[in-house]
């Protein structure tokens, strides 16, 4: 059945494999072409008004859709940052907390950063980061005086913290003068 001696010969009236991804191209295209003419408007009747985070509402969540990619290995990942002074902690409290999430703290921006790609399901990422971060605020409220003469590790952010050399601008070059 598929014995290439019983192949028809080609005949050159068929397009080439670039022209079919061509046409496949243009067909993706229209289809987000068709959906932003029929679809997109229809989104209109749940319009609300941007209301800016409350004081309580301290999570950010970051994600990231890869338009035309199904299933793109990177998508379920989820990032959760979130800013240690708005956390409910005393200062002991959130020493051990910064203890308990070491290199995830950066320590110029003063945000904790976490990301989860473990699950398939973004949805089960995002849980697991908020389930974490519950974990480990209820660890650092529990005995927080056991390790306040532990000093942070900031190592990591070190990088960061150097100061940017900057010279005089008498040292530089002078500039020489073409006649």
């Amino acid at each position: 059945m598929l014995d290439i001696s019983n192949l028809e010969e080609y005949q050159f009236d068929d397009s080439t494999t670039a022209g079919y991804d061509t046409l496949e191209a243009q067909r993706e295209v229209r289809k987000y072409l068709r959906i932003a003419k029929y679809e997109i408007p229809k989104l209109k009747a749940f319009v609300k008004p941007f209301q800016p985070p409350t004081k309580t509402q301290i999570l950010k969540f970051r994600t990231t859709t890869y338009i035309g990619e199904v299933n793109h290995p990177a998508a379920p990942k989820v990032v959760l940052t979130v800013e240690t002074q708005s956390l409910p902690l005393t200062n002991p409290e959130l020493h051990k907390f910064l203890l308990l999430v070491g290199s995830r703290y950066d320590p110029m921006k003063k945000v904790v950063k976490m990301s989860c790609e473990k699950f398939q399901d973004r949805s089960q990422n995002f849980k697991w980061l908020s389930d974490t971060l519950d974990r480990l605020i209820n660890e650092a409220k529990n005995d927080p005086e056991a390790v306040a003469d532990v000093p942070l590790d900031l190592r990591h952010a070190a990088k960061n913290m150097k100061p940017k050399v900057r010279f005089p601008k008498e040292w530089n070059r002078p500039v020489e003068k073409t006649v």
